[in-house]
């Protein structure tokens, strides 16, 4: 995901921006927030149940050619002929199911096909935890900043001390975010952090100088 010469990159970003500010920065990358198993159970399901009965909204002779091809020499008893039909539509919502549920479990095609909702729900409670902990062990006294992207998720979180909120408000946060994306969708994941790191620091600077012992 990263080459060692991007983490020293990384962090040389970083030490040369809190060299100007009192503030803290913190980066994390990540492959994929969350595996999604849902995703191939939901639109498995979905289909399963939607597919047959628009088929056969849209071809309701359908419904005959099961029987048809089912029945044997008794088609002409309706009973069978309803058996059939309706064991014909279970069998074909059971295949759909199965095949739409190991398609979506390639992640590739999981990914294409999981909401963007979904994505940044997760992605932002991932920020959130990381955010908590990083606060936890931090100092009071010095406000942080962290930035989080997702690689496979094509997200980008960026949360902060309410400080520094109040103060250097919402442009700066979208020039990080577009700084992250930009490098993900070019595939050069750690350019884009060491520009979200120095538009943090010079953000940071302005309002939070670096205290003088």
């Amino acid at each position: 995901m990263l080459q060692e010469t991007d983490h020293q990159r990384i962090t040389a970003a970083i030490a040369h921006a809190e060299k100007t500010t009192s503030g803290k920065i913190h980066c994390v990358l990540t492959r994929e927030v969350s595996r999604y198993r849902e995703v191939p159970l939901a639109w498995a399901s979905a289909i399963a149940l939607l597919a047959p009965p628009i088929a056969l909204f849209l071809q309701p002779s359908l419904l005959t050619r099961f029987s048809n091809d089912w029945a044997s020499s008794q088609a002409n008893d309706v009973h069978r002929q309803i058996i059939v039909a309706i064991s014909g539509y279970a069998m074909c919502q059971i295949v759909l199911f199965l095949v739409v549920a190991v398609l979506l479990a390639i992640p590739a095609i999981r990914r294409l096909f999981t909401p963007g909702m979904l994505k940044r729900h997760r992605v932002h409670q991932a920020t959130q935890h990381h955010f908590v902990s990083i606060h936890h062990h931090a100092s009071e006294t010095r406000p942080h900043i962290l930035i989080y992207a997702s690689l496979d998720d094509r997200k980008v979180e960026i949360i902060a001390s309410e400080s520094i909120h109040r103060l250097v408000g919402d442009i700066a946060w979208k020039e990080m975010a577009a700084a992250v994306s930009a490098g993900m969708r070019s595939d050069k994941p750690a350019d884009g952090f060491v520009n979200a790191v120095q538009i943090a620091g010079a953000a940071l600077a302005k309002h939070f100088p670096p205290i003088v012992a």
